[in-house]
């Protein structure tokens, strides 16, 4: 009987080890956004991931329709960290302290309505094989982002926590930039393009706005049409009361 009570016990904390992952072992951040750029939209994930404890070991896992997308480049933020590339995504185990990795993934045809990515954390050093696959089937943390064809161009994944104003793409430029931005909240947001003198060039947006990433796009002339010179132009992003400046360059 002590033997059959004993198996019960440890049948059921096995189950609950199971239905109820630790989340608690691990911090994670997981955004993407779409961009444009010179060839069209690419994709950009960042992954900020903190253990709890200094001695937790850490493996990731991000997974993607490898029909839909091809990586293009990851970087990651320290030298402790070991990736592991897929055709459906890739794996990263680190040993200790946080962890910051960027991708960016680029559409093998268009993005379809529903583009999940997803994000699996697991408490262990490695996986035991070459392979995504063989990893635990339940993980202490699960994220899943999906991207949104119909709006994508406009609209990104994600809602960022704080003002973003990103670089323009690209730069310098001759023709054209595309300028991304986000906002944490509904606001009141002007978008404008200032000279190296302080003065207004044009205003691309002065509207209300809901939370979320967005792009702008300028072709290098000022409010009446005519083309600006060559030279240093800055963006100033305004966000109800707050404000974001960023420099670029125009050649003609």
């Amino acid at each position: 009987m002590k033997i059959h009570f004993t198996v019960v016990i440890v049948a059921m904390l096995l189950f609950v080890s199971i239905a109820f992952p630790r989340e608690q072992t691990v911090n994670a951040n997981f955004s993407g956004y779409v961009v444009g750029d010179t060839d069209g939209k690419h994709i950009v994930l960042n992954l900020d991931i903190t253990p709890l404890s200094e001695t937790t070991c850490l493996t990731v896992r991000l997974k993607w329709n490898g029909n839909i997308f091809s990586l293009e480049h990851h970087n990651v933020s320290s030298d402790n960290a070991n990736i592991k590339e897929f055709e459906d995504g890739i794996v990263l185990y680190f040993s200790q302290g946080a962890q910051k990795i960027e991708l960016t993934l680029i559409p093998i045809n268009s993005i379809p309505f529903e583009a999940p990515i997803s994000m699996d954390v697991f408490t262990l050093p490695s996986p035991k094989e070459n392979t995504s696959e063989h990893l635990p089937s339940v993980s202490v943390l699960h994220k899943e982002i999906s991207l949104d064809s119909e709006n994508s161009s406009d609209n990104i994944a994600t809602v960022p926590q704080d003002i973003v104003l990103r670089q323009n793409l690209p730069n310098p430029f001759n023709s054209s930039t595309v300028l991304e931005y986000g906002i944490p909240q509904k606001s009141d947001v002007r978008l404008s393009i200032y000279d190296v003198m302080g003065r207004e060039i044009c205003n691309l947006i002065n509207c209300e706005m809901n939370a979320g990433f967005y792009r702008a796009s300028w072709n290098g002339k000022d409010s009446h049409g005519s083309s600006m010179s060559s030279g240093i132009y800055f963006v100033k992003l305004k966000v109800g009361d707050e404000m974001r400046t960023m420099k670029m360059q125009f050649l003609k």
